[in-house]
């Protein structure tokens, strides 16, 4: 979801190059090589506070993410952009992680365990209108109508409740079931996303009009700063929904 932000603040200029899909699929292009693959967080703490249905503390270290910079970014135009569609094959994330959370308020749900995990996400794509504003004297673009679609995760977690035979069983619990939960619950998700993605989206086009370096800005700021930009209000609000609904799920499947 933050990736597609970054993509749309390319679009703050069209004099430079022959067309406008000629100058946003250089932009693009420029922000590609600015990606530095791995991406590494040193820490990443989860606040899991205000969740309904969810208590404890969630964190991890050494986290590496791929698949970023393989991203498809195709836009709609007409005359103007008018729409996207961001396609990522594959995104693949792994990490050490330290877990005590209990699902469902029930002490039956208190998932706990330390180790090493691994997550991959496959076909994630996001797509929605884009709607120009204003050209001059600021470029003002905003995202409507998102969706999201996930077609598979795939998670590999050992040391919960330093029990292989349990760590097996509730990896494969969230792979057969995360994928099409997400799905099932993607239309409020997406909503409750618009509205950090357009607040997000605007800070973008702002520092892009005046900063000598945009694609530094936008992969420091948000990038390289995954924590911060999930601990923001806004974009909690999202993340609070699924795990609610993870919840209520594990309440009513796991025995």
């Amino acid at each position: 979801m933050k990736l597609l932000v970054f993509f749309f603040s390319m679009l703050f200029s069209f004099g430079h190059q022959d067309t406008i899909q000629e100058t946003i699929s250089g932009y693009i292009e420029k922000l590609r090589d600015k990606i530095s693959e791995p991406i590494t967080i040193e820490t990443l703490n989860l606040d899991l506070s205000g969740i309904n249905n969810v208590s404890g503390s969630l964190s991890a270290s050494n986290v590496n993410i791929q698949g970023l910079k393989a991203f498809d970014m195709n836009i709609i135009y007409n005359i103007l952009p008018s729409g996207f569609v961001l396609t990522i094959d594959s995104i693949k994330l792994n990490l050490n992680y330290v877990a005590d959370v209990t699902l469902a308020n029930s002490p039956l749900l208190n998932i706990f365990g330390e180790g090493k995990g691994s997550v991959e996400l496959t076909e994630f794509v996001v797509e929605g209108n884009l709607t120009v504003v204003s050209l001059l004297p600021a470029i003002n673009i905003t995202v409507s109508g998102m969706r999201m679609h996930l077609d598979d995760a795939l998670f590999k977690f050992d040391g919960l409740l330093d029990d292989e035979t349990f760590s097996n069983e509730f990896n494969e619990f969230l792979t057969g079931n995360v994928a099409n939960l997400f799905n099932a619950n993607e239309h409020a998700i997406s909503t409750l996303a618009e509205g950090p993605v357009n607040k997000i989206l605007g800070d973008v086009l702002a520092n892009i009009t005046t900063s000598t370096e945009p694609y530094d800005y936008i992969v420091g700021e948000y990038l390289s700063n995954i924590e911060g930009l999930i601990q923001k209000k806004c974009l909690r609000r999202s993340l609070k929904y699924y795990f609610q609904c993870l919840a209520l799920y594990c309440s009513k499947h796991i025995k």
